[in-house]
């Protein structure tokens, strides 16, 4: 069946088959950097004030050289308060880790947020996580 789209004149299937294969095949160049997060132990759907969350915290390059140094990463926070963050691990030359402690403090609306921004010529990157707890006053 696919010889028989080829040959001759294509179909419009094929041109968006090729076309979403193109997208995604450079979806990862569009960003400097990937940032990803993973909740080590148990995680809560709502979280009370005084409560702690585990977080690993990963950065890759996803351009061949980066220009920024991984400690040039900033973190926002909202409701949370970071204890105990490790430093960076390097896993590779393209990828970092880091651990951390995140103590549940609130907020009037209950929504809670960690986010990781990177800024550099290849468009940086910003990644975020959010987190539900019980709204304080």
């Amino acid at each position: 069946m696919i010889r028989k789209m080829l040959v001759g004149q294509p179909s419009k299937a094929v041109f968006f088959f090729l076309g979403t294969l193109w997208l995604l095949s450079n979806a990862t160049s569009v960003f400097g950097s990937l940032i990803q997060f993973k909740v080590i132990g148990e995680k809560k759907d709502v979280y009370a004030a005084n409560d702690v969350i585990n977080l690993n915290v990963s950065v890759e390059y996803t351009h061949k050289e980066c220009t920024i140094g991984i400690d040039s990463t900033k973190f926002v926070v909202k409701g949370l308060e970071i204890v105990e963050p490790s430093p960076w691990k390097e896993i590779n030359a393209r990828k970092h880790e880091k651990t951390m402690k995140l103590k549940v403090v609130g907020t009037k609306d209950g929504k809670l947020s960690l986010t990781v921004v990177r800024e550099c010529e290849f468009g940086g990157a910003t990644g975020s996580i959010g987190f539900k707890s019980a709204p304080v006053k």
